[in-house]
Order: C-alpha cells, then sequence, then structure tokens
C-alpha cells in the first residue's frame, strides 16, 4: 500500500480496525483485475474474514491462508514477539492481503529480523499477559480486545503490544 494511502487510515487503525479491511480487500480485487488483463488468472483473498476454521472455545480462527505467514515468505517483514509482522518502512501498523495467481512472479529475499532481541516491551505491557513470545492465546486477547460500544460500533479497546513496540513504525 502506497504511504499516501496508509498515512490516511494510521490514525483510525488503532481505535476500530476493522474499518480499514474493506479499502485492503479492494485493493487486492483491483490487483486481481489487473492481474486478468495481462492474461493471468488471479483470485483476490478476503484480508479477514472468512475463517476456514473457528473454534469458538478458544476463540481462535484459520483461515484460508495464513497471511502473517506469506507475508514473511514472500519477504514483506519478520515476525515481532507480539505475533505481528513486522516492515522495515511501516513497522507493524500493517494489514496484508493476497492474490492467488497463476504468474510467475520474481520472489523477493526473505526480510531480515527487525524484532529486536532482548526487547519484552510488548511482552510485559500485554494487559492480559496473553504472549509468550511466538504465540498469542486468542482468547484472552480477543476477549478483552474487541468489544461493542453503547452505539452497537465495533471497537478494539487495545493494541498496546503494538504500540510499545520500538518497531512500530519501522526503522526510522
Amino acid at each position: 500500500m502506497p504511504i499516501h494511502h496508509f498515512q490516511k487510515f494510521k490514525k483510525s487503525f488503532l481505535k476500530d480496525r476493522t474499518s480499514i479491511y474493506p479499502y485492503d480487500d479492494r485493493i487486492s480485487y483491483l490487483g486481481a483485475l489487473a492481474i486478468e488483463k495481462i492474461g493471468g488468472k488471479a483470485v483476490p483473498l478476503p484480508s479477514d474474514v472468512p475463517y476456514e476454521f473457528w473454534d469458538a472455545e478458544r476463540l481462535e480462527g484459520r483461515g484460508i491462508l495464513s497471511m502473517r505467514h506469506a507475508a514473511l515468505l514472500s519477504g514483506i517483514g519478520s515476525m515481532g514477539k507480539n505475533t505481528l509482522v513486522i516492515n522495515a518502512k511501516f513497522g507493524n501498523m500493517i494489514n496484508i492481503g493476497a492474490i492467488l495467481t497463476n504468474l510467475e512472479l520474481p520472489s523477493d529475499p526473505l526480510a531480515e529480523d527487525l524484532c529486536i532481541k532482548n526487547c519484552r516491551l510488548c511482552l510485559d505491557n500485554c494487559p492480559q499477559q496473553d504472549l509468550d513470545g511466538h504465540t498469542v492465546d486468542q482468547k484472552l486477547c480477543r476477549t478483552y480486545t474487541y468489544t461493542t460500544n453503547a452505539r452497537g460500533f465495533s471497537i478494539c479497546q487495545c493494541n498496546r503490544c503494538r504500540i510499545v513496540c520500538p518497531r512500530a513504525n519501522g526503522l526510522n
């Protein structure tokens, strides 16, 4: 996503992440159309839901494709201790979309590890203590983080692991 598009959403991103998903999906859709115009086949994948598998008891979902792992393998970034992808330019303030295609595209090299080795800010600042440096307890995180306000709108009330990260906005 070009930086000027990202800046438009950066302030609202931490308050209500659900509002950006349709924008992500539109970018994937337009990218798929562009691939088809040059003769390729393309399928845009939703950036958030639907889940292929949902464990209601653990509040844990699995999509068609792990966007996070696809991002790591495509060189977009590295994994932080808060389980978020960290990108050198945008930090952990990114959402990830994907397009499946039959085109043979050149691969980028894997990103260097951007997570600071002995940093524990995200782990120590998690109000639910649901991070262990490798995984997140989705049930603890989701029940605390996502809620509905008095008007019925979905809101995100916690992003501490994202905010306190020294790489939140990239390397700059």
